[in-house]
């Protein structure tokens, strides 16, 4: 009996080995968000699109950053310029209109036109015109800066060569006066009229004192 088990037990091996192993299938499924390959080369490729787009934007952008700087520059040194030379102008409308008495007073009243407005021939903005002209104009969009320092070496000359007497010289610097203040807005600074020289209260006190001298 045993020996028959035996016999049938060989004889099961062989159909066995003959039957195929049943296949198996694995799915792997990828991480979330996609492959770490495909994370890398896509932030690499938008950081590179963003660097050639910043690189082209920056190419546009530094000319008009270079211009305002240089226009900035320009300005810092023609508004103290052209300050000054108003300044004088505007002294010399208040003792004007001290003058009562156009002999001895009013013969103050032009000295002292004289040697404020000798000299105030706007070298600064010439030279600006001359090295950075189209900043300059930009600057001076309406000629009103040139316009004023024309007049005013005009005024100037006339002054030194005595071609004026007290009422046109005073017609000039009252026109002056205003032409300056345009100026001073062409260059966006304020105008502060509250300032006094020294030479400006020695001639007041001179045009004052021959006044009292002299009443009408």
């Amino acid at each position: 009996m045993i020996t028959l088990l035996v016999v049938a037990a060989a004889q099961q091996v062989p159909v066995l080995a003959r039957q195929a192993a049943p296949n198996i299938y694995v799915t792997v499924q990828p991480a979330p968000g996609g492959p770490e390959w495909a994370k890398i080369l896509i932030s690499a490729s938008v950081g590179a699109v963003l660097g050639i787009s910043s690189n082209i934007l920056m190419e546009f952008v530094k000319p008009s950053i270079a211009k305002r700087q240089l226009k900035k520059l320009i300005k810092a040194h023609l508004i103290p310029e052209a300050t000054l030379s108003v300044h004088s102008i505007q002294a010399c409308m208040r003792l004007f209109s001290e003058v009562n008495d156009v002999g001895k007073s009013g013969h103050y009243a032009m000295a002292f036109a004289k040697i404020s407005i000798d000299g105030r021939s706007g070298e600064m903005y010439e030279h600006f015109s001359s090295e950075e002209r189209v900043a300059t104009h930009e600057i001076d969009r309406h000629m009103i800066v040139r316009a004023f320092y024309n007049d005013l070496h005009s005024v100037a000359k006339g002054v030194d060569e005595g071609k004026y007497g007290f009422t046109m010289l005073h017609a000039l610097i009252s026109s002056l006066s205003h032409l300056g203040r345009s100026a001073l807005d062409e260059l966006g600074a304020p105008l502060d009229s509250r300032q006094h020289s020294a030479n400006e209260e020695y001639y007041l006190e001179l045009i004052r004192s021959a006044e009292a001298d002299n009443p009408r």
